[in-house]
């Protein structure tokens, strides 16, 4: 949405990027937005995400305001759901370049990380669990996109979405690898 020129009236507590969505009003939870906080927002569109979010749909739709699932499950669906929104909001052209942006981006990477490197990918939810990525998850295709052979490959699911398996600390330092990507602080305090 900032990507291709959007405005955004509210965020979830957990977005804070770009640096700008910090200041706007928070809504709840990512898995638990306040229907009525939302509403109060009035806005024109709600954005949730379709593998995580699909549960919320008919909930935030009571808002008031048309809801519009993008998913994320490979770099072809960013790159889509961006086009998607940029033909919704009115800005195709902008859609059209930040989606070729992201890909050459990834390319770009992919290129520069070389073979032989592993990756563990790190997600906690709002009970403090910790969840690897696994390849077939959507966050796991970052490693998949960069030619890193994922460490929590071949483990079986065990969180909240598939794809994802429950990790510890003492399993991330096991497992050794040359990345670790976490989208959490407290994990990353709990192995120092």
């Amino acid at each position: 949405l900032y990507r291709i020129g959007g405005t955004a009236v509210a965020r979830d507590s957990s977005s804070r990027y770009p640096p700008k969505a910090q200041a706007l009003p928070e809504v709840g939870g990512a898995y638990s937005p306040s229907i009525e906080a939302i509403a109060a927002q009035t806005p024109d569109l709600i954005l949730v995400e379709a593998l995580t979010q699909r549960q919320l749909v008919e909930a935030v739709g009571q808002a008031g305001a048309p809801v519009l699932a993008v998913r994320a499950a490979s770099l072809d669906d960013v790159a889509d759901g961006m086009e998607l929104l940029g033909t919704v909001i009115g800005r195709e052209e902008e859609a059209g370049q930040a989606a070729q942006e992201v890909r050459t981006r990834v390319d770009q990477a992919a290129s520069t990380v070389g073979t032989e490197k592993s990756v563990l990918i790190l997600i906690a939810d709002a009970d403090r669990n910790i969840y690897a990525a696994k390849p077939e998850s959507y966050t796991g295709l970052v490693a998949s996109l960069l030619d890193l052979k994922n460490t929590a490959e071949g483990l079986p699911d065990s969180g909240p979405f598939p794809g994802f398996t429950q990790y510890s600390a003492e399993q991330a330092v096991s497992a050794n690898p040359d990345f670790v990507f976490t989208a959490t602080r407290d994990f990353v305090r709990e192995c120092q």
